[in-house]
């Protein structure tokens, strides 16, 4: 009897101890031209051009949510039709990103 109530104590302190750990996040938020409506946007690493995560626009706004680890280059680019690309650094917490075919911002 001992050993169970033990056993369902340890597991649950576990299970507390597990869900109270934060992971840490980034969240890309943007909004673009409604001429991008449809069109996939990749989240690059520049260093090794690797595709990191995509996402479609639609309504003109897009979203990409990740684990941070640390901060580091990185690119947003439109797929082949529209040769619109964007640095920044990642970095915890929100990024916001305006895209136009004119204009870049990078805030947050």
């Amino acid at each position: 009897m001992k050993k169970t109530l033990f056993s369902i104590f340890t597991l649950g302190l576990i299970l507390i101890v597990a869900c109270s750990a934060k992971q840490k996040l980034y969240r890309i938020q943007g909004s673009t031209e409604d001429a991008f409506n449809g069109l996939t946007l990749y989240l690059i690493n520049p260093a090794n051009l690797s595709i990191v995560d995509s996402t479609t626009i639609e309504e003109g706004e897009f979203e990409l949510v990740r684990p941070f680890t640390q901060p580091e280059l990185s690119r947003v680019e439109l797929n082949a039709t529209y040769p619109i690309s964007l640095d920044f650094i990642i970095e915890e917490g929100n990024i916001e990103l305006l895209i136009e075919s004119k204009e870049k911002i990078v805030k947050g």
